[in-house]
């Protein structure tokens, strides 16, 4: 089998769709010819193995046509393996860097949308800084190639599929949002300005890593007629992205007011278009009315959005914000980061809330317990207290009661003393009566002693008969 035979209907079958190539190969008879072309076009890497051997000597920039590059053309060191999306502004290929030995995205730039020596150099500055930046979100610029017919970018080959493509849980969602907004923010402290930014421009990886693409080199569409009626717009929305109109509405659906209405192109411009990107991806649904007889243009023009409130309650003030009709009123990349790290803190925040709440519930509670504890121990050593004072009191009282009785027997007995009732003889009965009568006069005041001697003088008299 002769490679030549291979790599020209390769070349024929990679110039067409997907569902004709299957076609194309039911009509090749001879079945080890099929056999190679169908893993071919299966499989990249023998594919660009493929194409490297058979690969011819490199085409002079001079001579290069950049409508017609084809599978195994060789620019430079750079070998054309297939071609992966054509749009209106010129086409992807994936390709292989022979020096580096690497697999390389080439984008070529027609030279109609290179109108001047001067806007060229201000691409060619911007690719040369960009492919000094080396950020996770931004693809790399590898290298700028010049020539008679447009400008040629090679740049790192992101795989994944587009922004507009993939379905994200509202977590992810946000992390991409932080990841498009952090990368703007290291290209505008660049002075590089996007563009056009939209999601067929930024793709997303199996991790939800994502990748801005065409950063600082998609140019301004304000310069061309982007007047679009709503017939263009059903007509466009019935063709294929590639198609001219099919990407020009794409692109005018995320520009900035000032953009669309020709004006000059800020940073604010790359804020106003993650905005929309933002609340489409939010809301699943398309900022603008589509279905109004209103030019779409005017409408972007006026900032006249629609489904608003669909949007988030927690997202709804920043979109708001990246919105605003007038470029100033816009956040920065810088403060557009804060505010969506911001948003991803909001759940931390809130369970450290409940962390701090429950603490100081924990904490009234534990003093609470301890206030009562305090009480308990208080109003015990109180009891303890009174309770040895009315031990003492009633010890007192006892001994007072004892000196008392004991006084008043001294006394009762005094009666009998020969010294004092000289010559009279007392019985036994009349001191009792005596004491008794005694009784009666001094201890009305006490009546416990009272109680008690009388209690005696009455056992006495008992005894006594």
């Amino acid at each position: 089998m002769q490679n030549t035979q291979v790599n020209q209907l390769l070349r024929k079958a990679l110039l067409l769709e997907t569902n004709q190539r299957t076609e194309f190969l039911n009509q090749i008879e001879d079945g080890e010819l099929k056999d190679k072309l169908t893993l071919l076009l299966s499989d990249d890497t023998a594919l660009t193995n493929f194409v490297i051997k058979t690969s011819q000597g490199s085409i002079p920039l001079t001579q290069l046509q950049i409508k017609d590059l084809k599978t195994g053309d060789k620019i430079n060191h750079f070998i054309i393996v297939k071609l992966l999306a054509k749009g209106g502004m010129g086409s992807v290929y994936l390709a292989y860097d022979d020096k580096l030995k690497r697999n390389v995205a080439i984008k070529t730039i027609r030279s109609e949308y290179l109108k001047d020596n001067s806007t060229q150099q201000r691409f060619k500055q911007e690719a040369q800084i960009l492919s000094q930046i080396n950020h996770p979100s931004i693809c790399q610029i590898y290298d700028y190639i010049d020539y008679e017919d447009g400008d040629m970018l090679v740049l790192e080959l992101v795989n994944g599929i587009t922004l507009s493509d993939i379905d994200l849980s509202d977590k992810d969602k946000l992390d991409v949002f932080i990841q498009i907004a952090s990368a703007l923010e290291v290209a505008h402290k660049k002075g590089v300005i996007h563009r056009d930014l939209k999601p067929d421009n930024i793709m997303c990886a199996a991790d939800n890593s994502i990748k801005v693409l065409d950063f600082g080199i998609a140019k301004s569409t304000a310069a061309i007629d982007i007047t679009i009626d709503k017939n263009d717009i059903k007509a466009a929305m019935g063709q294929k992205p590639l198609t001219k109109m099919g990407s020009l509405m794409g692109t005018l659906l995320y520009m900035s007011p000032e953009q669309a209405e020709g004006k000059e192109v800020t940073k604010a411009s790359d804020i106003y278009s993650l905005g929309i990107i933002m609340q489409e991806l939010l809301t699943g649904v398309t900022t603008y009315d589509l279905n109004n007889t209103k030019d779409l243009k005017q409408q972007v023009i006026a900032a006249e959005k629609i489904n608003d409130d669909l949007i988030p309650k927690k997202y709804q003030k920043l979109i708001k914000a990246l919105t605003q009709k007038e470029p100033s009123d816009r956040p920065s990349a810088a403060a557009v980061v804060k505010s969506l790290k911001d948003i991803q803190d909001i759940p931390k925040r809130r369970l450290k809330k409940m962390a701090i709440a429950a603490l100081i519930i924990l904490s009234v509670l534990g003093f609470s317990k301890y206030t009562y504890d305090l009480k308990q121990q208080t109003h015990a050593a109180q009891q303890a207290r009174i309770a040895a004072e009315l031990a003492q009191q009633k010890a007192e009282q006892s001994q007072q009661e004892s000196e008392k009785v004991t006084d008043f027997l001294e006394s009762l007995f005094l009666v009998s003393d020969p010294f004092a009732n000289a010559g009279e003889e007392i019985t036994a009965r009349q001191m009792l009566d005596e004491g008794s009568k005694k009784i009666d006069e001094e201890l009305t005041d006490q009546p416990r002693i009272l109680f008690r001697l009388k209690a005696t003088i009455g056992e006495i008299y008992t005894q006594l008969g």
